[in-house]
C-alpha cells in the first residue's frame, strides 16, 4: 500500500554543553503484576529501562566553556564590519577565504559571488566572529574539506547562502579545543543557511567514545530554508547522536532536505577497556535536538532514508567489578526531538535498527511533562508568523504533526523491544489531517514488536484528528516473538483520543503471539471514527481495549467492522482482555466480546465500506455508499462541523456513523465545487 498526503500551502542562544542534559526517563511498567500479565506487550522488560543515555557530557561541556571562553577573550580589530570580496579559490594566501575569515570582525559579509568551482582546503576554516558568508549558488561553488578536517569552525555566529560544502571530517577526540562534533560545520552560536548543501560529511570513528553531528553541529538555533543535509555520518563506540544534523535549541527547517544521513554506534576496538556507565545509544539519523524545551519545525520539508544503527558495547559492573555486556539502542531513524511541529512535510523511509532497544524508526519524542487536556480531544494548536510571514504552530503548544506524511519507516530490533515504525512518542502529541502509513516494526527472538505506525507509551497523551492510520504492521518472525498493536499502541498509563479519524488495513504478525491489529489502549475516547481492515491472528483484530474498570472507555459514532482475528474470529473487532463496560452511543460494531454497553447495543449490520480512497481533503478515507447502515444512525457528540475530510458533518436527519459523511448533492469527490466558486 502506497498513501501519500495532499499536502497544504505551508531564542537566544545557550551552549550546546548546558542543551546536552536531555535525559530520557526510565519507562514505567504498567500498573500491578497481574495488570501487566493481562496487557500483551505491557511485560516486564529488563532491557526496556531508558538509563539517561545523554547524560554524560562532562568532556563535551567543558570543550564547549573553552570555545566560548576563546571567543569572549579574543581581540578582535576595532573597525566598522563591511562586505568584503573574495577572489581566490586558493586555500591561503592573500584574497583567500581563509585570510579573509581570520581578519574578519562581527558583522562581516563575506563575498564569494566572483569564484566558479571548489575551494580544497587543507585544514579548517576558523572563526570567531558573527559572520555571513555568501556564494554565487551552491551548483556554482564548493567548499571541500578533503577529508582533511571539519571545513568550517565558528566560535560565533554563521550565516551561510547560496553554497555546497562537502568533504569534512573529525576523527576521535578533541579537536583543537572543540569537541567531536560537526562534520563540516561547528556553530557555537545561531547557523542560519539559505540554499545551502551541506553533503559528504562525517564525525568520529570505533575509537570515539560520543560524537555529534555528521553533518552540522549548532550550540545555538538552526535556521535552514531551501536547504539539503545529506549523505553525512557521525559514528561513535558509545554514543552517536545526529547524522545529518544536532542542534542545542532547535529552530525551524523550511523547504529544506534531510536524507541519506547515518548514526552508526558501534563496538568498541577489541584492546578498548569497556565503559563505566552501560549506555550505548545510537539516536536521530537525520536530525537530532537536544534543548528540553527547544522545538524543531519542518515545515514544507523531507526528512528521509536516514538511520541509526546501534551495536552495544561492553561495560564494567560497578556491583562485582566484571566486564558485561550491554546492547544498543536506537532511537528516531528519522529525527529526534521533544517539541518537533512537522507541517505539511514528510518523514518517509528512515530506519532504526538496534539489538537491543529499537524506538522511533521515523521520528522519536522523549518524555515531557504533559499538560492539562480535556478529554474531548485535542486542541488546536495556536499560530503565529516566524521571519517568512508563513504560519505554523506556536513553539509553546504542544507538539503536533499536521498535514504531515510519516511513511515506510521501520524500527527493528533482534534481541529486544522494536516499538513506533512511524512514531515512538513519550510526552503529548496532536496528529491532525495526516497520514500515518505502510511503517512497521520487527522484532526478533523472544522480543516484542509494536506500535506499527505509532506507539505512545506509559503517561502520554496521543490525540489523533482528522487522519489515517493505514497499512502499517507490527512483526515477529522469530521463534518466542510477540506482536501487537499494528497500527496504534498506547500503554497502559497513556492515553489516546482520537475523532474524525480512519484506521485501516494494518496487522500484527508474529509466531507466538500477534494481538490488536488496529488499535491497542487502555485509556481511549473513539469518536466519529472507522476502523476497519485491520487483522491479527489472536484477539481483536480491530480494536483491543485492555481491562482497567477504574478507567473510562468511550465510543461514539464508530464503525469497527471488517477486521479480522484468525484465532478469536468472534472478537474480530473489538475484544479485552477481562470484561469491560463501555460508554458512548449510536456505535456500528460487528464483531465483539467481553464488552458490555453501557447506555446503548451498537448496529451490527455490515456498513458497506467502500475501498480506502481519495474522497476529498488531504487524507484517504472509506466512503459510505447509499444505502449504508451508518447513513444518519450516528450522532456528532463533540459538536464537530465536519468529517474528517473537512466536508459538512451532518447532512440529513443526523450524523453518519463513522469518519465520511455522506452527501449525495456533492459534485466532486475533491470538494472543488464546496471550495472555490461554490455558494
Amino acid at each position: 500500500m502506497n498513501i501519500s498526503i495532499h499536502r497544504a500551502s505551508r531564542r537566544a542562544p545557550h551552549a550546546l554543553a548546558a542543551a546536552l542534559a536531555l535525559a530520557l526517563s526510565g519507562v514505567a511498567e504498567p500498573g500491578s503484576a497481574a495488570q501487566r500479565s493481562a496487557h500483551p506487550g505491557m511485560a516486564s522488560h529488563a532491557n526496556a529501562m531508558l538509563a539517561q543515555p545523554f547524560a554524560d557530557f562532562s568532556r563535551l561541556r567543558a570543550a564547549f566553556a573553552q570555545a566560548a571562553a576563546a571567543k569572549a577573550a579574543a581581540p578582535m580589530p576595532s573597525r566598522v564590519p563591511m562586505t568584503r570580496r573574495v577572489q581566490s579559490l586558493s586555500d591561503s594566501g592573500p584574497g583567500s577565504l581563509r585570510e579573509t575569515l581570520a581578519s574578519a570582525v562581527d558583522g562581516d559579509v563575506i563575498d564569494l559571488g566572483d569564484l566558479r568551482g571548489r575551494i580544497t582546503l587543507a585544514s579548517s576554516l576558523t572563526t570567531s566572529a558573527d559572520v555571513t558568508i555568501n556564494g554565487p549558488g551552491r551548483d556554482l561553488l564548493t567548499l571541500d574539506g578533503a577529508q582533511q578536517g571539519r571545513v568550517i569552525t565558528s566560535n560565533g555566529s554563521l550565516t551561510l547562502s547560496d553554497i555546497s560544502i562537502t568533504g569534512g571530517s573529525g576523527g576521535g577526540g578533541i579537536d583543537g579545543g572543540s569537541p567531536t562534533a560537526g562534520g563540516c560545520l561547528f556553530v557555537q552560536g545561531n547557523l542560519q543557511m539559505t540554499h545551502a548543501t551541506i553533503s559528504g560529511c562525517s564525525i568520529g570513528d570505533a575509537t570515539t567514545p560520543a560524537a555529534y553531528g555528521g553533518g552540522v553541529a549548532v550550540g545555538g538555533m538552526i535556521y535552514a530554508k531551501y536547504t539539503t543535509i545529506s549523505n553525512s555520518t557521525v559514528t561513535a563506540n558509545k554514543l552517536a547522536i545526529g547524522g545529518g544534523l544536532v542542534a542545542a535549541n532547535g529552530g525551524p527547517l523550511i523547504n529544506s532536505t534531510i536524507s541519506g544521513n547515518h548514526v552508526n554506534q558501534v563496538l568498541a576496538p577489541a584492546d578498548a577497556p569497556p565503559s563505566a556507565s552501560p549506555q550505548f545509544v545510537g539516536g536521530g539519523g537525520g536530525v537530532m535536538v537536544m534543548g528540553a524545551t527547544a522545538p524543531l519545525y519542518l515545515f514544507k520539508s523531507d526528512v528521509s532514508g536516514n538511520a541509526v544503527t546501534a551495536a552495544g558495547g561492553t561495560y564494567l559492573d560497578p556491583n562485582n567489578n566484571q566486564t558485561s555486556t550491554e546492547p544498543g539502542s536506537a532511537y528516531g531513524g528519522g529525527a529526534a526531538a521533544l517539541q518537533p511541529f512537522v507541517v505539511a512535510s514528510t518523514i518517509t523511509g528512515n530506519t532504526a535498527n538496534a539489538n537491543g532497544i529499537a524506538y522511533g524508526g521515523g521520528i522519536f519524542l522523549p518524555p515531557v511533562p504533559p499538560p492539562v487536556m480535556s478529554t474531548a480531544g485535542a486542541a488546536q494548536p495556536r499560530m503565529i508568523p516566524l521571519v517568512l510571514g508563513r504560519a505554523i504552530p506556536d513553539g509553546s503548544s504542544s507538539p503536533i504533526f499536521q498535514y504531515a506524511a510519516i511513511s515506510g519507516n521501520s524500527a527493528t530490533s533482534t534481541g529486544s523491544i522494536a516499538y513506533g515504525g512511524g512514531v515512538l512518542n513519550m510526552g503529548t502529541l496532536s496528529i491532525v489531517a495526516s497520514a500515518i502509513n505502510d511503517n512497521t516494526t520487527h522484532g526478533g527472538t523472544g522480543s516484542w514488536s509494536g506500535g506499527g505506525g505509532i506507539m505512545s507509551t506509559n503517561s502520554s497523551l496521543l490525540n489523533i484528528q482528522s487522519s489515517t492510520i493505514s497499512g502499517n504492521a507490527a512483526l515477529s518472525v522469530a521463534e518466542n516473538g510477540y506482536a501487537w498493536a499494528g497500527g496504534i499502541g498506547v500503554w497502559y498509563s497513556g492515553q489516546l483520543q482520537m475523532s474524525n479519524s480512519t484506521v485501516s488495513g494494518n496487522r500484527t504478525e508474529a509466531p507466538s503471539g500477534a494481538y490488536s491489529g488496529g488499535i491497542a489502549a487502555t485509556k481511549a475516547t473513539l469518536t466519529n471514527s472507522t476502523i476497519t481492515l485491520n487483522s491479527a491472528a489472536n484477539n481483536a483484530g480491530g480494536v483491543a481495549l485492555y481491562y482497567d474498570s477504574s478507567v473510562a472507555k468511550t465510543i461514539s459514532s464508530t464503525i469497527i467492522a471488517g477486521n479480522t482475528s484468525t484465532i478469536s474470529p468472534a472478537s474480530a473487532d473489538l475484544s479485552t482482555f477481562g470484561s469491560l463496560t463501555i460508554g458512548g452511543d449510536h456505535n456500528l460494531v460487528v464483531a465483539s466480546s467481553g464488552i458490555t454497553w453501557a447506555t446503548e447495543t451498537p448496529l451490527t449490520t455490515d456498513p458497506q465500506l467502500l475501498p480506502l480512497a481519495f474522497n476529498g481533503g488531504p487524507t484517504m478515507t472509506h466512503a459510505l455508499p447509499v444505502g449504508s447502515a451508518a447513513i444518519d444512525a450516528g450522532s456528532n457528540p463533540s459538536g464537530g462541523t465536519t468529517d474528517q475530510r473537512g466536508y459538512t458533518r451532518v447532512v440529513g436527519a443526523n450524523a453518519d456513523i463513522g469518519a465520511y459523511e455522506l452527501d449525495t448533492d456533492r459534485i466532486f469527490t475533491n470538494g472543488f465545487d464546496a471550495r472555490v466558486g461554490g455558494p
